[in-house]
């Protein structure tokens, strides 16, 4: 959902200005949203990768779950 606003924010800006409604996104720093944008998408990468249905994945979690903590502390 936040990749899809980061898609349209220049225009959500565009029109919050025109409708004078500006105060809503304001406080919200186009470099911050896109970095959150970014760290998230390292989950749903790591959720893709780990989903499945016929096939055991519990080996796998502990590794995945292992590199997303070391790039969330950096």
């Amino acid at each position: 959902m936040l990749e899809s606003t980061d898609k349209v924010y220049d225009e959500v800006t565009t029109l919050r200005t025109r409708n004078d409604a500006l105060t809503y996104i304001s406080n919200i720093k186009r470099k911050t949203f896109k970095s959150v944008c970014h760290e998230l998408k390292r989950f749903e990468e790591a959720r893709k990768s780990l989903a499945a249905e016929k096939v055991e994945m519990l080996h796998l979690v502990v590794p995945v779950l292992t590199e997303l903590r070391s790039k969330m502390l950096k």
